[in-house]
Parts: C-alpha cells; structure tokens; sequence
C-alpha cells in the first residue's frame, strides 16, 4: 500500500482529505472503537452525512469487524429515516451537525436505544465524534473475524424510490467482489476519479461543477444521464480547460446517443463509458464509446442505446413479454439476468432475512427493461 502522501479520496466540497497512508491505520482505529461501542458482526451503520471523505474510513473500519453500511438520502423525513433503521435493525447511526437534528427526531421514534456518531460537534455528550474513533489505539479491533462471504451484508444502497419509497438493497462480500472480474471496470477506476456518489448529496455537487474539475483534475468523472445531458449543452463548458478530462463515465440509466454526440464534439480528448446495471445488480455491460461508433450508418445503431457487451460471469436472455420464448438477435423483448452480482435480496420489515424477488427457479433476475442483442452481442436497452 502507498505510504507517501498521495490522496486517496478527497471532499471537495470542504477539502477534507485522506490519504493512502491513513487507510490501514485509520480504519483499523475505526473498527477497533466500534468494537468497544458494542458493534457486532453483522452490525448495520446507517448513514445521513454531507461528508465525503472519512466516510470511507468508517465504511472500511466497519468491514474490517464484519459489519455493513446503508446510507440514507438527506432530504427524508424523520418517519422515513425511522422506517429504514427499522428495517435496517440498525442500532449505530452516523450524522453531521446538518442532518443531527431530523435523525434525532428518528431515533426517537425506534423501540430501541441507538448510539450517534457525528462528525462534528453537535454539543451532546451522548454523541460519539469520529475524532475519538480515529484516535483509538486500534487494539480493540477481533483478531479474527467470522465473514460468510455469500452471507455477510457488505453495504445496502437504496433504490431511486421511483415506484414507491426506496427499498434497502442488500450486498454481500461475494456480490462486491465479484466486480472484480470486469477488467474494464478496473481500469476505469484505477486513476484520478471524481464522483457524487458516496453519501446521495448530488445537488451541492453540480453548484460549482466546471470549477471543482479544474481544481481536482480528474482523468474521469463518473455522471449521472441527468447530469450528462446538463453538461453536453452548458454554454461555460469551453470556458474551462478540461484538457485532462480522459473519461466521462456514465451510470444510473442509459445516455442518449445525442447527448452523447455533443459530449464528443466538445471534448475531442474525453471518451464514454457506459455502465449498464442497476441496484440490484450493480454491473451488467459496459463499453468505450467514441466519435466514430456513432457513424456508422445504421439507423438501428444510431437510434438505439449500445450498452456494450455482458461483463464476465453474467449471463443474459431476451424473453417475448407475451410467450415467454427466447428471442434471438435483434428481437426485443424483457431482459433476464443470472449473475454473481444479484443482491442477496431486500430488507422489509418484518422479515428476518432479505427477501429475493423478481428471480425465477432458475435464477434469472426480470429487470423490467426491454432489450435486444445485435449479431456481435453487444446489448441495447
């Protein structure tokens, strides 16, 4: 591991930074002080912060004690906040002094006691700062910790709540490490990497957007299609130089092939990647897309979305929505998945374990989206 002093993950909002050199130490410290909360193995964290950074420290920390994570959008309310650490059973909450006061009025409303940690101080003793669980002396940490990596829950993201309120998706070891089998995903992370996606707060993000990538210089900067289609057509793109912007990586829902023409052209340097995938089943096809891609002179690849091919270990089918028959290529029907990526299910209350929907007996997930494969096997949605 790198021990210099090159950053590993920095908050560019409040310019909070850690370093390589810190992640080893710290997160150790972390699970060690947790520990000696009275964190257990597969423990749930449940987080609503605006910070950035350390964030990734305690995440680590609580892996490291075989614990897991969900994180929670800041602008709920206090009953919806109360409604996911139910299902969560979660009984260590993680705040700032911004978002203290609505998980306060959640805590309130649980059957159990919950401790708070906070970044800042939010003047209660009962509240743990994250100072105290860096400075531990990490000699609390298990020196052996039992993970069932089909198991054990690594991390539960929410879904977008489009369809009803979010639903907490559960993420085991296994299904997250899988993720490392996709070359392609590897390299698109492995360099300087700018992205919303660590605790929800993606509207202070765009606020001052061109500036922070001057700033921070990233070889790639990961978009929502939202956020994309924004920046394709923002008049102040030209104002900045943005020459060391290698890769636009795209996530969330497909990009339309407009938008994605108007990126090229402004950003001859810069080329697509295109993740297709969804919550709960975080990776499914990716590509690199360039200027030339979108010259070919077919009206089937000129209007339609090139999600790029299956990543390794996935395995695909087009079914006919009516008959339920394999479809073969250039057919459009509704996209089956099997994957080592499915999650292990939802959380609901009530259930003691996650709950597996929408995968049938033999283990294909219905994603709901309507697809087709073309004769080189590249997927469109």
């Amino acid at each position: 591991m790198d021990k210099t002093d090159k950053r590993w993950v920095v908050d560019t909002s409040t310019g909070t930074t850690v370093y390589f050199k810190d992640i080893d130490p710290h997160s150790r410290n972390v699970g060690s002080a947790l520990t000696r909360l009275g964190f257990k193995n597969r423990d749930i964290l449940y987080f609503v912060t605006y910070e950035t950074s350390v964030l990734y420290l305690i995440q680590l920390g609580i892996w490291r004690i075989g614990g897991g994570t969900r994180g929670g959008f800041q602008g709920e309310a206090p009953e919806e906040f109360a409604r996911q650490l139910r299902e969560s059973k979660s009984r260590f909450v993680l705040v700032d002094k911004e978002t203290y006061p609505k998980i306060l009025e959640a805590v309130k409303l649980l059957s159990w006691l919950v401790t708070v940690i906070s970044f800042d101080d939010v003047c209660n003793p009962d509240v743990v700062l994250v100072k105290s669980l860096i400075e531990d002396d990490g000699t609390a940490l298990p020196e052996k910790v039992d993970i069932k990596p089909k198991e054990n829950i690594i991390c539960i993201p929410n879904t977008s709540g489009s369809t009803g309120l979010p639903k907490g998706v559960c993420h085991t070891h296994f299904s997250f490490t899988t993720l490392n089998f996709d070359p392609k995903a590897v390299d698109v992370f492995s360099g300087p990497f700018m992205t919303p996606m660590s605790n929800y707060a993606n509207g202070s993000y765009m606020e001052n957007y061109f500036e922070l990538m001057v700033k921070n210089k990233p070889g790639n900067v990961l978009m929502y299609p939202f956020v994309a289609n924004w920046f394709a057509r923002c008049d102040d793109i030209g104002k900045y130089d943005l020459s060391i912007l290698q890769l636009i990586t795209i996530v969330g829902s497909v990009l339309d092939p407009t938008t994605a023409q108007l990126i090229n052209q402004k950003l001859l340097g810069a080329k697509i990647v295109l993740f297709y995938g969804m919550t709960e089943m975080i990776n499914v096809s990716n590509t690199l897309l360039d200027t030339l891609e979108y010259e070919i002179a077919n009206e089937k690849i000129a209007t339609k979305e090139n999600q790029g091919k299956l990543v390794p270990y996935v395995v695909a089918k087009i079914l006919d929505v009516n008959t339920g028959n394999i479809l073969g290529p250039n057919e459009r029907g509704e996209l089956y998945i099997n994957s080592p990526m499915l999650m292990k299910g939802y959380l609901k209350e009530g259930h003691e374990v996650p709950v597996l929907e929408n995968v049938t007996e033999d283990g294909f997930y219905k994603t709901g989206d309507i697809a087709f494969f073309d004769e080189n096997s590249n997927i469109y949605i």
